[in-house]
């Protein structure tokens, strides 16, 4: 998690409505919080958890999931699927992360 606190809730609230333009698809998003996955991000995915509240605003980073195993097809070659093994927080513990973080804060 990262925090960022402002100087007061106003200037909070004027740079978390900036962070809508960081997202190529935002899943979720309501009055004090948005969650989806990142633009111009290049070889990864990411999904972030944008979070506000009062002159403070906390960020998660929800998941990276990894694009450098993806393979190129050649036409001479037979196609072989890749081993891609990556980790990732399941859906519940990502859950239980931003509820304990909104609990908290």
């Amino acid at each position: 998690m990262n925090f960022y606190i402002f100087d007061s809730a106003s200037d909070a609230k004027s740079a978390y409505r900036k962070t809508a333009k960081w997202f190529s698809d935002i899943e979720e998003e309501g009055t004090d919080y948005r969650k989806g996955w990142l633009g111009g991000v290049c070889d990864a995915e990411v999904e972030e958890y944008v979070y506000i509240t009062g002159n403070m605003i906390i960020i998660v980073e929800m998941q990276v999931v990894s694009c450098w195993a993806d393979d190129y097809i050649y036409a001479d070659e037979p196609y072989v699927e890749p081993d891609l093994t990556y980790y990732e927080w399941s859906p519940e513990f990502r859950q239980e992360i931003i509820d304990l973080m909104r609990q908290t804060f």
